[in-house]
């Protein structure tokens, strides 16, 4: 019985990498070209890459002028909510294996990541404390920060 090579460890992690990627729903043409774009090697390197370089790789995808390569918006939140995933595993430092990868955990960090950005942009928006009375007119800035003093010193 003649016994089956295994592949190096480097092409090893690529071909997890695209394991992945494929069962979250990216053709083999869309994985080589994430992996050609992106230089990423295995699922750990997608913590490298930025946010913004992902959404950029996509639109760049969809404009090419020569065989575009037309990512949907689900696919491209779903490349998205990996590499968050990534980043939070890495961060915790946590180990980070493209096995793990399921369309279920995509969508779900895709949605744990789409709520995160919309609660930060709510945040932004209502301010953290209302500015009391007393600070609107300097005239009793004054008088309360003379009386702030007073009490801070005796205590």
């Amino acid at each position: 019985m003649q016994q089956q090579q295994q592949p190096p460890m480097a092409l090893q992690l690529e071909l997890d990498f695209r394991a992945a990627l494929n069962r979250i729903g990216f053709t083999p043409e869309e994985q080589a070209a994430i992996v050609h774009y992106t230089g990423c090697r295995n699922i750990a390197m997608l913590g490298l890459i930025s946010e913004e370089d992902l959404i950029r790789m996509c639109k760049a995808f969809r404009m090419r002028p020569n065989v575009p390569i037309p990512l949907t918006v689900l696919q491209e939140k779903l490349l998205l909510g990996v590499r968050f995933w990534v980043s939070n595993r890495q961060r915790l430092q946590l180990a980070v294996e493209a096995e793990d990868v399921t369309p279920a955990l995509a969508y779900t960090q895709a949605n744990i990541r789409g709520h995160m950005i919309e609660d930060e942009a709510r945040a932004d928006k209502e301010p953290t404390a209302k500015m009391p009375d007393k600070f609107k007119a300097p005239s009793n800035w004054k008088v309360f920060s003379e009386a702030m003093d007073t009490y801070l010193g005796q205590l």
